[in-house]
């Protein structure tokens, strides 16, 4: 990707406006279609509210403008620190192999074995 965007300047707003045309001609109808045969359901509604509101990489692109400040950005660097101290306190005291253990049982036990 380096080198594309080294031999043309415009890059990646080219594949974003490709994209963006690929969708609109090849897939926008069928994902209404499903959105609207799902409709009453938290995806078919999640689906159409937001095609209802994105209809472009703009529209995309200004809504995470306006959403991701620097608030957001610090939580959610605080968030993946905590993550992180988690899953390694996890794995030093040993809850991986055990929960492992546990699992194997119960799928075990499912298979019939």
């Amino acid at each position: 990707m380096e080198d594309c965007m080294a031999r043309k300047a415009n890059f990646v707003q080219d594949t974003i406006n490709a994209a963006e045309t690929a969708y609109k001609a090849n897939f926008e109808a069928q994902v209404a279609e499903w959105a609207n045969s799902k409709g009453d359901s938290l995806l078919g509604d999640l689906a159409s509210k937001a095609m209802d509101r994105f209809s472009s990489a703009d529209d995309i692109q200004a809504f995470i403008n306006k959403h991701l400040t620097d608030d957001v950005v610090d939580d959610a660097k605080a968030a993946a620190g905590e993550a992180q101290a988690l899953a390694q306190q996890w794995s030093e005291e040993g809850c991986t192999s055990t929960t492992a253990r546990f699992l194997e049982g119960i799928l075990k036990h499912m298979n019939g074995g």
